[in-house]
């Protein structure tokens, strides 16, 4: 759970729901750090461009991103409680399994 910056105790005392939360706020602040790494790249070429060509040339006109066009990817359906569970309780079997946390009861909450 070290990506996320989440120890082994915290992890054990979270709901479903809170992981959810966490996994998706984690998701979304990385999503935006990768649009920025992109977008600080697409005007720093435009403006070593722009004294090259005779046209004006923007950033998106330069560059045109995935984010740019409008579209907006499907989002997942939400898997339900049964299938969280069980995704829950194969995640917590693999971390016992591998000695990275202690063999406890799950599968309640």
């Amino acid at each position: 759970m070290g990506v996320i910056g989440l120890g082994t105790d915290e992890f054990r005392q979270m709901s479903i729901d809170e992981f959810d939360a966490v996994a998706k706020a984690y998701r979304e602040v990385r999503e935006q750090e990768y649009h920025d790494g992109w977008e600080r790249m697409r005007v720093h070429a435009s403006i070593c461009v722009q004294p090259h060509v005779r046209k004006r040339v923007t950033p998106k006109t330069l560059l045109r991103l995935p984010w740019d066009g409008g579209e907006k990817k499907p989002v997942a359906e939400d898997p339900g409680r049964e299938e969280s569970m069980r995704q829950y309780n194969e995640l917590i079997t693999r971390l016992e399994q591998s000695g990275q946390i202690k063999q406890q009861r799950h599968g309640k909450t």
